[in-house]
């Protein structure tokens, strides 16, 4: 029974800090903060969340503009590849799974009907965490950034 307690409080702990990462991303929107402290916040906050490097890109003229990135985090080609494929077929794409074996990052696609889109991207870390559990903070860091896109004059 203690270790069950240790491990729920684990999990409770990792889930208070998801969710303060998620309300600091919240507050720059809320705030009117530029473009690029937006983008880079939604990567700090997808670092936090999934505890792994991230990127995040914002899709300009059909290609990736702005980007973001933590613990300087570097796109390969391949890379690169996974993300443009996301973007342009709205589907997220898997690090080492055809046909990006060479990838490192995980990428999701993040789009409004005909406004801005973004592609977020999560190194991944077949480790410790279960990704489908911080995977459910995809859609909120990306509704964020995007409504913070939108709004930001600069």
């Amino acid at each position: 029974m203690p270790r069950a307690r240790a491990v729920a409080e684990l999990d409770a702990e990792r889930e208070a800090r998801r969710a303060e990462a998620l309300r600091s991303l919240a507050h720059k929107v809320v705030e009117g903060a530029p473009r690029s402290a937006i983008t880079v916040a939604a990567a700090e906050t997808l670092s936090r969340i999934f505890e792994a490097p991230a990127i995040v890109a914002i899709a300009r003229d059909g290609d990736l503009g702005a980007r973001a990135s933590t613990d300087a985090a570097k796109l390969s080609k391949a890379d690169e590849e996974a993300a443009r494929w996301a973007l342009q077929n709205g589907l997220p794409t898997r690090a080492q799974s055809f046909p990006f074996d060479a990838a490192r990052f995980d990428f999701w696609p993040v789009q409004t009907s005909g406004g801005p889109a973004a592609v977020l991207g999560v190194e991944d870390r077949p480790r410790e965490q279960a990704r489908a559990e911080a995977e459910r903070y995809v859609e909120l860091v990306g509704v964020y950034l995007l409504a913070g896109v939108v709004q930001s004059k600069a």
